[in-house]
């Protein structure tokens, strides 16, 4: 999941191309824009690894929990579904 796609990358290229903007700030943009995407990507990573962390752990809670027999409304909270 990319926000600035190649698509908008290249579109906002020759948008700076034709407003007759100086090359420098040209590459300054695709290079933000780059920087942004690889962002972007990492942070998407980082959100599924912690997403099946959190899924991991709900479900050995609720193993636990079953294994005693402990009703999970006891815990005092309803977990999250980890969609």
């Amino acid at each position: 999941m990319v926000f600035f796609n190649g698509i908008i990358s290249s579109q906002i290229s020759e948008l700076l191309t034709a407003a007759n903007a100086d090359q420098g700030v040209v590459s300054k943009v695709e290079e933000i824009i780059r920087e942004k995407n690889d962002t972007i990507n990492e942070l998407h990573a980082e959100l599924q690894r912690i997403k099946g962390a959190y899924s991991y752990t709900t479900h050995a809670y609720k193993s636990k929990l079953a294994l005693y027999g402990i009703p999970i409304d006891e815990l005092g909270f309803i977990p999250a579904d980890s969609n």
